[in-house]
């Protein structure tokens, strides 16, 4: 049984996941495959506070790290059904591996950069007394023969 489990891997369920394990709460992410959201499909990040320019997976590497840090627990998996109709929530991963793997450090939660990364396995059902979720924004394309191979040049879906 989880304390708070949260979907989505991206800046939003990170920040989340920082939060909750500084507040003893032992989070596990199940942030996506693969995972970092839109960010990774993102080259040069220029308005994000902190940092004039980085490139979009090493901010999600970053954000990953400094969770690790604090004891964050990630299951690089997709989620493909929640039941929310009574406590506790059911999270459903796919069957295609009986168990999956969850990623955590082995360095002490609030101990410095992590060492190395264990595994365990779990099962393709989880339970948790909460969710959050933090399933990001997906880029809505034109469709354009050009768009794709323009794409970071000049091309943006951007707001």
């Amino acid at each position: 049984m989880e304390n708070v489990i949260i979907i989505g891997g991206g800046p939003a369920g990170l920040a989340a996941s920082i939060y909750n394990a500084r507040a003893g709460l032992k989070p596990l992410v199940i942030a996506g495959s693969p995972p970092g959201g839109q960010l990774i499909l993102t080259s040069e990040v220029e308005n994000y506070p902190g940092f004039e320019s980085i490139m979009g997976q090493e901010l999600i590497d970053k954000m990953r790290k400094h969770a690790l840090k604090f004891g964050v627990r990630f299951i690089d998996e997709n989620v493909i059904k929640v039941d929310f109709s009574k406590r506790p929530f059911k999270i459903y991963l796919p069957n295609n591996e009986a168990r999956h793997r969850v990623f955590s450090s082995t360095s002490p939660p609030k101990g410095g950069s992590p060492k190395s990364l264990t595994q365990k396995q779990v099962s393709s059902l989880l339970f948790s007394k909460s969710v959050i979720i933090a399933t990001g924004a997906k880029a809505i394309w034109l469709g354009l023969e050009s768009e794709q191979r323009l794409r970071g040049k000049g091309v943006s879906a951007c707001a």
